[in-house]
C-alpha cells in the first residue's frame, strides 16, 4: 500500500475535519453533514462518509477522498496534503462521534478527559521536551504552560493515561503536545498571552515562546496564539472588536497554509506586517530557533 492510499485509510475526514473545529450538524445513516469549510454555506450541504472514506459537497457538485479535502482546505497540492497527514495521528487527535436527537441538536462524545494538571518541573519527560524545543524558560515565565494529564478514551470503553505541555485556550479547552503528538481538549479556540498594543499573531504556542526567546516579541504584547490556521477569522474579528493597535505582527509558517493566514490577516489589516523574513529558510519559527541553539552548541565543542 502506498503511502496516499495508506492515509485514506488511517485517517477518517471527521476525524481531520474536528481536528480544525469543524463538527456535523446532522446525521442521516452513515452520512455526516457538515456546512462547508470551503465556501459560505448555510444548508449543510457538504458530506462525509467515513466508512467509504470519502467527502461530496453537493453545492458545489466537488468531492473525493482526504487527500482531495486536504488540498481543498489548505490550498496545496498532493504533496503538500500529504505533508499536512502525516503530522495527523488520529489515536491523540479529537473524536468526532456525536449523537443526535430528533431536533438535530448534538454533543460531541468526550474521547478524552483531562485528570489533572500540575505545574512544570513535575515530569522530567515534559521538561526536556520544553528544553528540545529550546523554548523551557520561556515556557516557565510564560505562566501559561503547564503539565496536562489525560485519558484518551477509546470505542470499547479503554482507557490510556497520556501526558503533555498544555495551554488553555480562550473557551477553556487545553492544547497539548509531547514528543508522540498533539492534541486539543474540549473546544477549540485562539489563546491570548498579554495585553499590550502591539498585536502578534502566531499559528501555535511553540513558535510565540519560540520568538520570546529570541527576544522578537514580550510577554508585555497581545500575543494571538491561532491553535489552528482555521481561527485566523476569529483572531481577526477579536482584534477589530478590541480598537486600534500600534502595529500588527505577523508569525505564520512558511507554507501554503501560511501565506493564506498571512494575507487573510493583510486583507483585513493593511498595515500589518508580515515577519517570515525572520525565519525565511526554515517551515517555522521554532525550526530556527533550534536551528541556532544547535550551531551554537557546535561552536562550543
Amino acid at each position: 500500500m502506498n503511502q496516499i492510499e495508506q492515509l485514506k485509510q488511517e485517517i477518517p475526514i471527521s476525524k481531520y475535519l474536528a481536528n480544525h473545529g469543524i463538527y456535523p450538524v446532522r446525521k442521516s445513516g452513515n452520512e455526516l453533514f457538515y456546512h462547508s469549510p470551503l465556501r459560505n454555506d448555510k444548508n449543510a450541504s457538504l458530506t462525509v462518509n467515513d466508512v467509504r472514506r470519502v467527502w461530496f459537497d453537493h453545492g458545489s457538485g466537488e468531492g473525493g477522498s482526504i487527500i482531495d479535502l486536504v488540498m481543498q482546505m489548505q490550498k496545496t497540492d498532493t504533496r503538500g496534503a500529504i505533508k499536512c497527514l502525516s503530522c495527523f495521528n488520529p489515536s491523540t487527535d479529537p473524536s468526532t462521534n456525536v449523537y443526535f436527537s430528533d431536533n438535530e441538536i448534538k454533543e460531541k462524545a468526550l474521547k478524552h478527559q483531562i485528570k489533572g494538571t500540575k505545574p512544570l518541573d513535575n515530569n522530567l519527560a515534559i521538561t526536556m521536551y520544553l528544553q528540545e524545543r529550546g523554548i523551557y524558560d520561556a515556557a516557565r515565565k510564560s505562566g501559561r504552560v503547564i503539565e496536562v494529564y489525560y485519558d484518551y478514551i477509546n470505542e470499547a470503553g479503554a482507557t490510556k493515561r497520556f501526558f503533555g505541555a498544555g495551554w488553555e485556550n480562550e473557551s477553556g479547552g487545553f492544547d497539548v503536545r509531547s514528543k508522540y503528538g498533539k492534541v486539543c481538549i474540549n473546544s477549540k479556540d485562539i489563546s491570548i498571552v498579554g495585553n499590550g498594543n502591539i498585536v502578534n499573531v502566531f499559528e501555535g504556542m511553540i513558535d510565540f515562546l519560540s520568538a520570546v526567546t529570541d527576544g522578537t516579541v514580550s510577554f508585555n504584547d497581545k500575543n494571538i496564539i491561532l491553535n489552528t490556521t482555521s481561527l485566523a477569522d476569529r483572531a481577526i474579528l477579536h482584534i477589530q472588536k478590541s480598537g486600534s493597535s500600534e502595529q500588527i505582527n505577523l508569525f505564520c509558517d512558511n507554507d501554503k497554509a501560511g501565506d493564506d493566514c498571512t494575507k487573510k490577516f493583510k486583507e483585513a489589516f493593511s498595515l500589518s506586517e508580515d515577519k517570515r523574513n525572520l525565519y525565511a529558510e526554515f517551515s517555522d519559527y521554532n525550526e530556527k530557533l533550534m536551528n541556532d541553539l544547535s550551531q551554537r552548541k557546535n561552536l562550543c565543542r
